[in-house]
């Protein structure tokens, strides 16, 4: 992979710090994720640069999922390098990331009550997706040594091709691509600072909850290709989401379980 692989005769480059923080800002990319990390494969950056674009042509989502920006939106990946945050305990960098998120949306004027974190990576309101994030990990024995933070948000339209999303438009909320990312970024920014990785995720699971998407509800959900019925109730020390099931208490990881949204 080579960089000029993201380069484009329209490309408008703009890279400068502020605050310490260095961007680096296209008109259109393939990857965000994938641009910052090959730059960090070759040269690691500071902590906290942000790569972004206005269009990305190649953006993924979990699991390699392809993300169709029809431009207008938010689409940026961030670096960071937690200090003394263990493996097992990587799930601190999704609560870290989408209570940012969540609070940033808050403050661009979505109802406080509408906005909800369904585990481990998508934000909602009113039950609609409306942003997701996506994280890579680099493990260094028993530490995470540094972590990509994507984020993706539907601005001004929903992706194509995909049900149950919205938009801040649609919702009613108007605001430039380029304002909230700069207001998000200061959320992420500031919140990391505070952030003491070492304490575990039980410090910051009750301001999780409160977010956290049919917390002390039933869903109903499928494993591999068994619908079931659960009542959420948690997430385990190791980032699992805790539900009670007819079988009863139980965790799974995201490759293990489904959601019905109804």
């Amino acid at each position: 992979m080579k960089v000029q692989k993201y380069s484009n005769s329209t490309s408008r480059s703009n890279e400068w710090s502020r605050s310490g923080l260095i961007r680096c800002h296209f008109s259109h990319l393939a990857s965000t994720q994938d641009f910052m990390s090959y730059w960090a494969s070759k040269t690691p950056p500071p902590q906290f640069s942000l790569v972004s674009t206005d269009y990305q042509t190649a953006g993924r989502g979990q699991y390699g999922s392809p993300w169709t920006d029809p431009g207008g939106n938010i689409s940026m990946s961030l670096i960071v390098y937690p200090e003394n945050l263990r493996a097992e305990h990587q799930f601190m960098l999704h609560m870290w990331s989408a209570l940012a998120l969540a609070e940033a949306l808050v403050s661009a004027g979505l109802p406080s009550e509408s906005v909800r974190i369904k585990w481990p990576n998508d934000i909602l309101v009113n039950a609609q997706k409306v942003a997701g994030i996506l994280l890579q990990s680099n493990i260094s024995g028993a530490y995470i040594r540094q972590s990509i933070l994507g984020v993706g948000i539907n601005v001004n339209a929903s992706p194509f091709g995909m049900s149950q999303v919205t938009s801040l438009s649609q919702e009613g909320v108007h605001t430039q691509a380029g304002q909230l990312r700069e207001q998000l970024l200061g959320y992420l920014f500031r919140s990391y600072r505070e952030m003491i990785f070492d304490r575990g995720l039980s410090v910051y699971q009750e301001m999780y909850y409160q977010r956290l998407w049919k917390y002390q509800e039933t869903v109903r959900f499928y494993e591999n290709d068994s619908l079931q019925t659960g009542v959420i109730t948690g997430i385990s020390p190791l980032g699992h989401l805790c539900i009670d099931t007819d079988q009863g208490p139980r965790e799974f990881t995201t490759k293990s379980i489904r959601f019905l949204r109804e």
